[in-house]
């Protein structure tokens, strides 16, 4: 599971060639391209004019307690230039995936590659051409992989769950994080973390909302927040209610799973899975609730004299009354091939921008129940198709489960059309429903050229890669204690993705051991990105 020592150089597999014609004195910029490399390599042939020492060796190397571990994203690639006065090109072979880069000058010697897979397997080849044409390229030396590193992430502040950092006082499962920019009207690098919360008399479930303390957006920054007197209750605020009168029977009953995403229409959207009163032991649906502050993103409550949405105000016709965005088998219209929607995850390039232009496309990631009976703890793909519709994905008439066993996804956007997305997986060793363990779990998201999310591009769960966690004394977690770290969501700090947090509960009953709720929400921070 754990890749342990892997700090030795790596002989990498490179191919070098010649290419006459080059100004020698010229450093031209490298280029970076996705498409097939252009020379015909069926022309291929040993330059033992151009033989030379080819290493790889990864970067950023760390020891945490007795975990050894480098970057889980760069690679360097450093060789003997050739005496020839010859530009260079790099090609990176991941898979069916080529990335082409050059042409380099003849002088150089390394080149750093980043935002790779972490956990994968590369192959590399530096070659240059034998004529202007480029139609043919001389190799020079042996083959070679390697592999970047697991990913490993640090609990802050202590080395159990009571003694780790609680972000908030009484914080609870399940939380999400919204950084301001200019398009709030407020000052940049204000951080509102909202979060289920616990231990307080006045606030029975529901979402809860606190703000930085300190007025900066770095990881360093966002290890408290402080509450603020808004948010919103559960329908029905007194959870000792026997007789539901707080809520009708097609309106919600309890807010659980959320996400609230700034929307290009100027309001911050807080989307959310739900039962419903006449549901209530069975299906869940995905509903949403527009922010009546634009982009603040505190008040969504249409009462002028309330920023507190409870109770009955969540009933049709209330003034915290709430839409239904993706319904499961036999609603009309917005069902969908699923007897249950769960909790969920909306990718966007938020890289680029933290509000969603709505774009036809974009994706969302379901934890739920098919109607075909392929799962009852899966993971799906829906697409938006513009005006709030929804569609799941299918094969052969059936919801196409893209993780059989596995629920709570996350999602991270890398910059262009790449994403990472983690699951918590349930699962034995044979591959059947098992909840023993419950290891966080990630695979990559590449989107196609028109930038679309279709299951063909999210990575299959064989290819998923272990995520390793250090208590802040760098003790690597117990299967156990990794159970209590549940219902994760990821934040990049300030866009920058060398600055990833994570928050999660710190216990709960995931955790046989510790057999009680969450203490609270913790953090960690991704130590090798």
């Amino acid at each position: 599971m754990i890749i342990r020592n892997l700090i030795a150089t790596t002989t990498l597999l490179i191919t070098l060639a010649a290419c006459g014609g080059s100004d020698s004195s010229s450093s031209p910029s490298p280029e970076e391209t996705t498409t097939s490399l252009t020379p015909d390599e069926s022309n291929s042939s040993t330059g033992s004019d151009y033989t030379t020492q080819l290493t790889l060796t990864q970067v950023n190397i760390q020891r945490v307690g007795d975990s050894d571990f480098a970057s889980s994203t760069q690679l360097l690639a450093s060789w003997q230039p050739p005496n020839s006065a010859v530009p260079l090109f790099l090609k990176m072979v991941e898979g069916s995936n080529e990335t082409m880069v050059g042409p380099l000058a003849s002088t150089t010697s390394e080149y750093s590659w980043s935002n790779l897979k972490s956990a994968t397997t590369y192959t590399l080849t530096l070659f240059t051409c034998s004529d202007d044409s480029c139609s043919t390229k001389v190799t020079v030396g042996d083959a070679a992989t390697a592999t970047t590193a697991e990913e490993f992430w640090q609990v802050h502040g202590g080395n159990s769950y009571d003694t780790a950092t609680h972000v908030v006082d009484h914080g609870s499962a399940l939380s999400y994080v919204y950084q301001y920019e200019s398009h709030a009207g407020s000052p940049d690098n204000v951080t509102l973390l909202y979060f289920h919360p616990r231990g307080s008399s006045e606030w029975k479930g529901g979402i809860r909302i606190a703000e930085s303390s300190s007025s900066g957006a770095a990881a360093a920054d966002l290890t408290h927040f402080n509450v603020t007197g808004s948010g919103l209750g559960d329908p029905c605020t007194d959870s000792s209610q026997n007789n539901l009168a707080c809520a009708t029977g097609d309106s919600p009953y309890s807010i659980e799973a959320f996400q609230l995403i700034p929307q290009i229409s100027g309001v911050v959207r807080l989307y959310f899975n739900a039962a419903t009163v006449a549901d209530l032991n069975a299906a869940t649906r995905i509903y949403y609730l527009d922010s009546q502050d634009g982009y603040l993103g505190l008040d969504f409550d249409q009462d002028l004299n309330s920023s507190k949405c409870e109770g009955a105000e969540f009933a049709a016709g209330g003034s915290c009354a709430s839409q239904l965005l993706l319904g499961v088998d036999g609603d009309q219209p917005l069902g969908s091939p699923l007897t249950h929607a769960r909790q969920f995850k909306i990718g966007y390039p938020m890289l680029q921008s933290v509000i969603w232009d709505e774009s036809e496309g974009t994706f969302m990631v379901i934890t739920g129940a098919d109607s075909c009976g392929q799962t009852d703890n899966g993971l799906f793909l829906a697409n938006y198709m513009g005006n709030n519709q929804w569609q799941v994905a299918e094969e052969d008439g059936c919801a196409k489960p893209l993780v059989r066993y596995g629920h709570g996804p996350v999602i991270v956007h890398l910059g262009g059309d790449r994403y990472k997305f983690y699951y918590e997986y349930e699962a034995d060793s044979q591959g059947t429903f098992s909840r023993d363990e419950k290891p966080l779990r990630m695979v990559y998201i590449d989107a196609g050229i028109d930038g679309k999310v279709t299951p063909t591009e999210i990575e299959s769960e064989t290819a998923a890669r272990d995520v390793n966690f250090l208590w802040a004394d760098g003790t690597l977690l117990t299967a156990a204690e990794e159970r209590g770290l549940g219902d994760h969501v990821i934040h990049v700090a300030d866009k920058d993705l060398n600055h990833q947090v994570m928050y999660m509960n710190l216990g709960g009953f995931d955790n046989q051991d510790w057999g009680e709720p969450s203490s609270g929400i913790g953090m960690a921070l991704l130590l090798n990105p």
